[in-house]
């Protein structure tokens, strides 16, 4: 089987990855998915490599990395912008300046104008990401960016996936998006799968 896994990272852990690689942001998508794993922030690609180990095939994407996903839209001929849109590049420049010598707590006041803005996908990583559903044709579309991606877009995508699954952990979920394009929704959170099922949608602890 064939499986796409979604995931977005935290905008801090994004400046702080990105001050420790210097240059990174300007390299091939191979080398920055490469250190994304070795990173091992979050799930990395723990997911992934088992799959792999048992006989699937399994890639990640990480959708609000723009350095990242436009990296990849290269490898397809996609033609965005050569760099991240000004927010991110401006917080990254004034990061790298202290971060070899601040402690971590203290990088967050240069963080500040990106991490509070509101963590909705923009319309490129929208693009991206339905490219990369194409190009992938994953047999399980596992979403563990629920809260980040638009259950409107999910249901488009259900032509070219078989089974879409959506995991989300314990913090509330928007009462006005539409889960209905989502297969099954798992959980760690006992109280999210109660309220998904209290939805109508097929729920499970994870």
């Amino acid at each position: 089987m064939r499986f796409l896994i979604v995931n977005t990272d935290y905008p801090d852990f994004l400046l702080w990855f990105y001050a420790q690689h210097p240059g990174l942001e300007n390299r091939s998508y191979a080398e920055q998915i490469r250190s994304r794993y070795e990173s091992l922030y979050g799930v990395a690609d723990f997911y992934s490599k088992n799959l792999w180990a048992l006989g699937h095939e399994a890639e990640d994407v990480y959708a609000n990395n723009e350095f990242l996903q436009k990296a990849w839209a290269a490898t397809r001929g996609m033609v965005y912008e050569p760099v991240a849109s000004v927010p991110v590049v401006s917080a990254l420049q004034r990061v790298r300046k202290v971060a070899g010598k601040t402690p971590a707590r203290h990088l967050v006041p240069y963080m500040r104008s990106w991490l509070y803005r509101k963590q909705t996908l923009p319309r490129w990583s929208y693009d991206i990401l339905k490219a990369q559903i194409e190009h992938y044709r994953p047999d399980v579309f596992l979403n563990q960016a629920v809260d980040s991606l638009s259950g409107q877009f999910v249901k488009e995508m259900k032509p070219f996936v078989r089974f879409i699954i959506g995991q989300h952990a314990a913090t509330v979920l928007s009462e006005d998006e539409d889960y209905s394009g989502y297969d099954l929704m798992i959980s760690s959170f006992p109280p999210t799968v109660e309220w998904l099922k209290s939805k109508g949608l097929h729920a499970c602890l994870s």
